[in-house]
């Protein structure tokens, strides 16, 4: 390529610089629509299994939990718009959560929103927390979704582990 000169490509030899085939397990993850394509009730069910583990330590040892719920104000008026745009910005606000949220929370998107369990936190920890996700999507996000963070009450996060 780098002699400057010219031949017939059908005279050229064929030279494989990389090969790569398809394991069965890549074959299945491609058929089922590819990494990092989990589906919504995936997510929510691993976060079921995380609250439900925060209430067995609540009874078990004592440590506090909160779940925390956020809600888009204007995700209508955004869908209208585009829903292309919505989706990369809803893709855009889980990462700045979970970016914003320790290791072992775990977050949970759910129609209109997310969820979020914070173990072994009180209600002034969950405050504070509220306060750095709305500290951090105004950081990150140019247009800063309205976005509203709310602790859950017992009741509410008992009734979630009920949701099918």
């Amino acid at each position: 390529m780098h002699c400057h000169s010219k031949f017939d490509s059908a005279q050229m030899p064929v030279l494989d610089w990389y090969s790569y085939a398809m394991s069965p397990v890549g074959l299945q993850t491609l058929l089922a629509g590819g990494v990092g394509t989990s589906k919504a009730t995936d997510a929510f069910d691993s976060f079921k299994l995380i609250l439900e583990h925060a209430f067995y330590h609540e009874a078990s040892f004592k440590t506090p939990f909160q779940v925390v719920k956020g809600v888009f104000k204007n995700s209508d008026s955004v869908q209208s718009k585009s829903l292309r745009l919505a989706g990369l910005s809803n893709s855009l606000v889980t990462d700045v959560i979970r970016s914003a949220v320790r290791p072992v929370d775990a977050v949970a998107p759910h129609e209109g929103g997310y969820f979020i369990v914070l173990p072994h936190l009180t209600e002034d920890g969950a405050r504070h927390v509220i306060s750095e996700l709305h500290q951090r999507m105004t950081e990150v996000i140019k247009q800063a979704p309205s976005l509203e963070f709310t602790i859950v009450p017992r009741l509410e996060a008992e009734r979630l582990l009920e949701d099918a």
